[in-house]
């Protein structure tokens, strides 16, 4: 049985292929979120956090965890545990030389999660030069937003040209007088 004690907010997902929607409720039963729920990690981990502000624990619940439910699952798995934890299960692991799963097991947390820690914490220690340091995901994040601003201002700018060249290409008449 789960303890749910310390939960803050319970987050419902109805999951679809391309429209998520999200309901909470606090412990005593009062609603506290009814919206659609976006389809990209950035913006659930925004929807999350800030629930997560408003309320404490957030426990999610996805319809369909196996399949579209997958991503929302782990943004909100990943957005649970704090830096704190993370960062001690992470020493953990290196230190004592036990498996992975063991010290997940004995910290609570699921085993996946913290296998990705130490992987990610290995890349930022340079250990595995061939994988993306935590710095360089995040640069790439940066760019890729910019490149697409940049697509969607670039898009404008054509439909513009197209505009003001079918302008100019009409004949001009002199008004009478």
């Amino acid at each position: 049985m789960l303890d749910t004690e310390g939960v803050g907010v319970f987050l419902g997902m109805d999951v679809g292929k391309t429209a998520h929607h999200g309901h909470g409720l606090t412990p005593a039963g009062k609603k506290v979120f009814d919206k659609p729920m976006p389809n990209s990690e950035p913006k659930l981990r925004a929807v999350f956090d800030k629930l997560k502000a408003k309320f404490g624990t957030v426990l999610v619940i996805v319809d369909q965890p196996a399949s579209i439910g997958a991503l929302p699952l782990t943004v909100a798995r990943d957005a649970g545990y704090p830096d704190e934890l993370r960062e001690r299960a992470v020493r953990e692991v290196r230190s004592s030389g036990r498996p992975v799963a063991h010290v997940a097991r004995d910290l609570g947390i699921h085993k996946e999660a913290l296998r990705g820690w130490v992987r990610q914490a290995e890349v930022d220690d340079g250990g595995r030069p061939d994988l993306a340091t935590s710095a360089e995901k995040a640069e790439l994040a940066q760019i890729r937003k910019e490149n697409a601003e940049l697509r969607w201002v670039n898009e404008i700018l054509k439909a513009a040209s197209v505009f003001f060249a079918k302008e100019l290409d009409q004949p001009r008449t002199r008004p009478t007088r």
